[in-house]
């Protein structure tokens, strides 16, 4: 379940109005007053008159004092969640079998987090599961995806390695993102040329872990396949989104 206090931005909260389908949750929808016209008109003909609040500048920078709203906010009621589609926990997602399923174990930046979600609905991947202390699914990671968090499935699962145990005996396969360059070895240690060797997308669990040290060694250890981007110019590393941007599409279209 996504837990929202607001959602701000203009196309993440034009999206919103557009897709919801039930706006009992939200309190009101701000537009700044010197939002362009043609804004303004689009957004307004999605919202009942009720709920429309048309603000200054200040009273929005007052609202979302550390984002770029873009004069467009979204403040929701207290206690509102919302899911798309009518599962209810991380485990109905694994026996769906609609995969790839992304796992984010410990991710640290909410904009990585926005950014990876953003990436895996628009690439078609079948839900995300965050597990690990990581970056709670904010109002900013949500302004990151820019409204993909209203198409996928998103849970919370405290305990990579029980989820790993779950999705083993669900008959997922699971793949874990390491580096190029990672020591482990691993009989099945793939770069994305090689990803033809993988089974189905619909059955993989990608796992894609802290920025910094990356996916737990017990995790590690207990995965079917290691997967990589080799990286042939100066640069040491890729962004966390960026690299899960690649390996998603690789999986899903090789």
């Amino acid at each position: 379940m996504v837990s929202l206090t607001f959602l701000y931005g203009r196309r993440p909260v034009l999206e919103f109005m557009e897709m919801a389908e039930d706006l009992s949750g939200v309190e009101s929808v701000y537009i700044s007053d010197s939002a362009s016209p043609e804004f303004r008109k689009k957004l307004e003909e999605k919202i009942p008159q009720k709920l429309l609040r048309i603000s200054n500048r200040k009273e929005l920078d007052r609202l979302i004092p550390d984002g770029n709203h873009q004069g467009a906010v979204i403040r929701f009621r207290p206690g509102y969640k919302t899911q798309p589609g009518k599962l209810s926990d991380w485990k109905e997602l694994l026996k769906q079998k609609k995969g790839p399923v992304v796992v984010l174990d410990r991710i640290q930046d909410p904009q990585n987090l926005g950014s990876i979600l953003r990436s895996a609905e628009a690439l078609g991947a079948g839900g995300l599961i965050l597990t690990g202390k990581g970056a709670p699914l904010s109002d900013a990671a949500v302004r990151a995806s820019s409204g993909a968090f209203l198409h996928l499935p998103i849970f919370e699962a405290g305990n990579l390695q029980q989820l790993v145990d779950a999705a083993k005996k669900d008959g997922w396969w699971i793949a874990s993102a390491v580096a190029a360059a990672d020591p482990e070895k691993h009989q099945r240690h793939l770069s994305v040329g090689e990803f033809q060797e993988l089974p189905p997308s619909q059955e993989i669990l990608l796992i894609i872990g802290h920025e910094g040290e990356g996916i737990k060694k017990s995790a590690v250890a207990e995965s079917d396949y290691l997967v990589s981007i080799p990286l042939r110019g100066r640069t040491s590393s890729l962004n966390a989104g960026v690299a899960a941007a690649i390996l998603i599409d690789r999986i899903i279209n090789r």
